[in-house]
Formats: structure tokens, C-alpha cells, sequence
């Protein structure tokens, strides 16, 4: 953890610091995400993002979180348009991410042929 992480953790953390703050906890803590977001060495949580199945010509995608929530679902008119609605191309669906991930996430595509063998990409 870097020395800046360091300080402003302790500073949200340090109730006395609040009663002649210029800045709001929230705010503090925006930049907390933000920083921690930058930080060398610290790892986003993944969204791995692939398609469960087909329909004629239509394509169910999800994205599963690493402990294997399902935080999204959708139903698109394309391989091409899965990527976009469930946010990898976009920020659709984002929200449900944050949700789970308030201080980032790392959207992770498999591809078909990943999801059958098994073979993810991105650990």
C-alpha cells in the first residue's frame, strides 16, 4: 500500500479529523477508490462475462462474479451486441456491478471455446 493510500485511510478512519473538514467523508472516499483503483499491485475483482446459450439467432449473455454471483443477465441479437449490453463494450450493466464492486471491478470476455475447455484467460 503506498504511503498517499496509507494517509487517507487513516484519515476517513480518524472521527476527530471530521469536525473541521473541508472535504465530506464521501469525498475522501471517492478518492480512496480512485487511488486504490491506480495503485500498483492491487488487483480488481473480475466479472467474467461469456454467452450460457442461443436461441435462433439470439444470444443469452451473463457476467458472474468471482464467487460465482450472477450479477447480470441478457438477452441480444448478436454475439457483437452481448459484449456491448452486458457491458464490455459500453457501460451498460455497470450499476449491478457496483453494487457488488463499489472500488472497481475488471470485466473479463470468455469466449466459447474458453467456456468449453475451460480455459479462462485473465487469472
Amino acid at each position: 500500500m503506498s504511503n498517499l493510500l496509507s494517509k487517507v485511510c487513516r484519515i476517513i478512519e480518524d472521527d476527530q479529523y471530521w469536525s473541521n473538514a473541508t472535504f465530506t467523508r464521501q469525498g475522501l472516499e471517492a478518492i480512496l477508490a480512485s487511488i486504490k483503483q491506480h495503485e500498483p499491485g492491487i488487483k480488481k475483482p473480475k466479472i467474467f462475462c461469456f454467452i450460457k446459450g442461443r436461441s435462433n439467432t439470439d444470444v443469452n449473455v451473463v457476467a458472474i462474479a468471482e464467487d460465482g454471483e450472477c450479477l447480470a443477465t441478457h438477452w441480444s441479437t448478436s454475439e457483437g451486441w452481448a459484449k456491448h449490453d452486458i457491458g464490455i463494450n459500453g457501460n451498460w450493466q455497470h450499476d449491478h456491478y457496483k453494487k457488488k464492486y463499489p472500488e472497481g471491478f475488471e470485466l473479463v470476455w470468455l469466449t466459447v471455446q474458453e467456456c468449453e475447455t475451460k480455459q479462462v484467460s485473465g487469472n
